[in-house]
């Protein structure tokens, strides 16, 4: 099935923390054509931007770029609270049992 359509494992490798380049297309047609293509069965260890700044959607949707934001995000309350992404909304932290990959 990954030959013909990107699975979600093959595209946490394009939201993987710090590399974001390769899996670009939905059709992995074009990233083999292209070069972009790096297979895998597993999730990516990490995905997202540091610091948990994909979570600064508002400045995001002013067209702000957040990645190398150090601004703290106001919903979250301590740098322990930041490391394991908790916060109010969000108590609890699931983890994958295979890949320990984060669900928030």
């Amino acid at each position: 099935m990954k030959h013909f359509i990107q699975t979600p494992e093959l595209h946490s490798i394009h939201h993987q923390l710090d590399v974001h380049k390769y899996n670009y297309s939905d059709l992995p047609l074009w990233d083999k054509m292209f070069g972009t293509y790096k297979d895998t069965d597993e999730f990516a260890n990490h995905c997202g931007f540091p610091r948990n700044n994909e979570r600064k959607l508002w400045k995001m949707m002013l067209f702000k770029d957040v990645y190398n934001d150090t601004e703290p995000d106001p919903s979250l309350k301590t740098e322990d609270d930041i490391r394991q992404g908790r916060n109010e909304k969000n108590p609890v932290t699931l983890k994958f049992p295979k890949t320990g990959m984060s669900m928030r």
